[in-house]
């Protein structure tokens, strides 16, 4: 699969986000860096950060308080719309693919105190693992059976 430069919805420290319009999904795609130090974080990242998904897909209950993962995907490049190649930029083959969340979102840290439902969601995924949860994002915070959570991992990932 090859991603279009001008899909890039967001990034973040080590990665970009890109919308992949056609299926309703993102691609998260982290980046490459002249420093290896920088590109040993971002793998270690990444890895934790799939890592996560995965246990998710063992409780079921959680997993629906999450985007569908849909896995690795190793890319075949970044171009944009003239043709250039901005493949150079990022680890082709440290990306996952998720369900794209549309609405607003907000940091956990914004909506734990008036949604305590968000906070013991947070609880739930740290007992199962996911030890990471100071990047949690949160989108339908205000419905508990719809809320969901991104940007969490097993750990640090060295950050």
């Amino acid at each position: 699969m090859i991603l279009r430069a001008e899909d890039r919805i967001a990034e973040g420290s080590f990665a970009d986000v890109f919308a992949i319009p056609e299926y309703g999904q993102i691609a998260k795609v982290f980046r490459s860096a002249n420093d290896p130090g920088l590109v040993e974080g971002a793998m270690a990242v990444f890895a934790a950060e799939c890592a996560a998904y995965d246990l998710l897909g063992e409780h079921i209950d959680l997993a629906v308080h999450a985007p569908e993962y849909h896995g690795p995907l190793d890319l075949d490049g970044v171009e944009d719309a003239n043709g250039y190649d901005w493949s150079s930029r990022y680890l082709l083959d440290c990306c996952y693919v998720l369900e794209r969340i549309e609405g607003p979102d907000v940091s956990v840290f914004e909506v734990s105190e008036a949604f305590p439902h968000v906070l013991l969601l947070v609880a739930a995924f740290q007992q199962i693992g996911i030890a990471f949860v100071t990047d949690v994002t949160v989108f339908a915070w205000e419905d508990p059976a719809r809320t969901k959570l991104i940007g969490f991992a097993t750990d640090d990932g060295g950050r």
